[in-house]
């Protein structure tokens, strides 16, 4: 990993760009001591054109992170919801079933499954947030192009 000399994150060796603040990683860095110029420099229609290769690049990722995310969601719920039934199944069949299955193991495993839910939640909802703002901040770049 390659570090930014403008923000200090660390990037992807063939970077040519930082993906955190855009940073022209391949021209000469200067050290941070040094005061910045008034005027920042523009960038070339070569490493815009570069720059909007790895948006382009990232915004695919997540897409195609979404769609398998959605898939795997649709996967589990069935999963889910085949549980459900067989546990109301087996209720009707044997009145003893919560009795006996009710254990240990099963009672840590909701445990689990309580902490796992609040964390998905949580990750899914700061993920939808990310990609609301990424849509914004594209549609009113966009906008201002037309």
């Amino acid at each position: 990993m390659l570090h930014c000399p403008k923000c200090g994150k660390s990037v992807p060796e063939d970077s040519n760009f930082c993906y955190f603040c855009g940073y022209n990683l391949k021209q000469p860095s200067t050290p941070t001591s040094e005061p910045k110029s008034e005027a920042e420099p523009k960038l070339s229609e070569e490493e815009i054109k570069s720059l909007k290769e790895t948006f382009v690049t990232f915004i695919r990722t997540f897409i195609d992170f979404e769609n398998t995310t959605t898939n795997n969601i649709r996967i589990m719920k069935e999963r889910f919801e085949t549980i459900i039934n067989m546990m109301n199944m087996l209720k009707q069949i044997s009145p003893d079933f919560y009795k006996i299955f009710c254990d240990a193991e099963v009672t840590k495993l909701v445990g689990q499954l309580e902490a796992g839910n609040a964390a998905y939640e949580a990750a899914m909802a700061d993920m939808g947030n990310l990609a609301k703002r990424l849509t914004s901040e594209l549609h009113k770049m966009c906008a201002e192009k037309m």
